[in-house]
């Protein structure tokens, strides 16, 4: 039996599959913002308390958590990363 779909099911399909692959790039992109701010700050000898580390692993924000990197490089504690 063959299965047909209407052209608005494929435009609709379509438009979904976009959206979930858009979502998942961000959600790698928020991961791996999360993993090199942590190991930078790591690397740099800079030790963060159990609250900075859980607020860092929480946030979802790609843009603040790339902010935090770019503090990340050049501090020297962590009160400066999340200044």
């Amino acid at each position: 039996m063959e299965t047909r779909t209407k052209p608005y099911q494929r435009s609709t399909y379509r438009r979904l599959r976009e959206e979930a692959r858009v979502e998942g790039i961000e959600v790698g992109e928020v991961k791996t913002l999360i993993r090199v701010l942590l190991e930078t700050s790591g690397m740099r000898g800079i030790r963060l308390t159990a609250a900075q580390r859980r607020r860092v692993e929480s946030c979802t924000d790609a843009e603040l958590l790339h902010e935090w990197f770019r503090r990340a490089v050049s501090a020297t504690t962590a009160e400066q990363i999340f200044a």
